[in-house]
């Protein structure tokens, strides 16, 4: 068996561990080295990147009419977008004092956000999606390439027909409900992503126009976790692979680091963390995220019977517990190949 430990530990002991991806610089800074690590890993994202590459040469959806046009890559943060509107309607790039801060605030008040929230599965991304998804600013939507997945892949999940039969399985439709005016005409549309979902035969053009956000937690638990669920999970079900994949992509598209958070961080001091993810993608923090009623929402995905009954009895994010738990010998491989690509993303979060 294979115990796992709390990531503090592993953190201590990752230089040892395993071979990271990235390169510590003099000054403690990590550069990205894509496609590092494990052989076959960098096989498989060496052929992912290509055919991706070429996928996304068909171009991006264009922006809703009435509203501005992204930026090639989209703006990460607020001040790239910030930075757009000085440039585009002054010429000068260089507002200084109150013309600043009045740019600003125009953009906090009056610009629509759509932030991609992508995560592998067992995370906190549900319980995240309520703190998003009791601000009175915010519309959100709930895994919403879930049936076009569950179609191409044919992976047996628990009522992978009802969610077919009730879902869009045109992942073109789909991304342009993502892109298009955000529902209930709120200002930001929070879209809980799942990494897996993303399948590489979906063009990556319209994830330049959202705000790419990455949660992440120690796999270990997520594979505890989802072995509840699914007794002899696959690499490819985990999510991991293609989280990173999707990270290399959006910094290698916009040139900055995307916002990456650790659920273990939102467990422990969720107010300190959200505030952080919040001035990461230039929102006023709320304290409506930190509690919400209990109980189904309409928003949620017609599954939510078969995954989400805790949080539906859940009022706020639960404290971060240590647990020890032991994986078969089988899920070794699996696993620290995992926890390589964590590691690596783990160096960039919000903190």
């Amino acid at each position: 068996m294979v115990s796992v430990k709390g990531v503090n530990e592993a953190a201590e002991s990752r230089a040892s561990a395993v071979s990271l991806p990235f390169l510590i610089q003099p000054t403690g800074r990590a550069e990205i080295v894509s496609g590092g690590g494990h052989p076959a890993r960098r096989a498989r994202h060496l052929a992912w990147r290509s055919f991706s590459e070429d996928k996304d040469r068909a171009g991006e959806t264009p922006a809703p009419a009435g509203e501005t046009p992204t930026l090639p890559g989209n703006a990460i943060q607020q001040p790239l977008r910030l930075h757009f509107l000085m440039t585009h309607c002054t010429g000068t790039g260089n507002l200084q004092g109150d013309a600043s801060a009045t740019v600003e605030s125009a953009m906090n008040e009056t610009a629509p956000l759509r932030i991609a929230m992508w995560s592998g599965p067992r995370n906190i991304s549900t319980a995240l999606m309520r703190s998003w998804g009791n601000r009175e600013d915010t519309a959100v939507v709930d895994e919403p390439f879930y049936a076009c997945y569950l179609r191409e892949s044919q992976v047996d999940h628990p009522g992978a027909e009802e969610v077919i039969a009730a879902g869009e399985t045109n992942w073109r439709k789909v991304a342009k409900q993502l892109t298009s005016r955000i529902p209930l005409n709120k200002r930001i549309y929070y879209q809980k992503q799942m990494t897996h979902h993303l399948l590489p035969e979906i063009e990556r053009g319209w994830v330049g126009q959202v705000t790419n956000c990455f949660l992440i937690r120690d796999p270990r638990e997520v594979i505890a976790s989802y072995m509840q669920k699914n007794h002899d999970p696959k690499l490819a079900d985990l999510g991991f692979e293609q989280q990173e994949e999707l990270f290399d992509f959006v910094h290698a598209r916009t040139g900055r680091v995307p916002p990456v958070i650790d659920a273990r961080d939102v467990l422990e001091n969720p107010e300190r963390t959200l505030r952080l993810l919040c001035d990461a993608v230039g929102v006023e923090f709320s304290d409506r995220m930190l509690a919400w009623p209990p109980g189904p929402r309409a928003t949620d995905g017609i599954w939510a019977k078969h995954w989400y009954a805790e949080v539906e009895r859940s009022t706020s994010f639960r404290p971060y517990e240590k647990k020890e738990a032991l994986l078969p010998e089988r899920m070794r491989s699996i696993c620290d190949e995992c926890v390589e690509i964590y590691l690596r993303l783990r160096e960039h979060r919000l903190r």
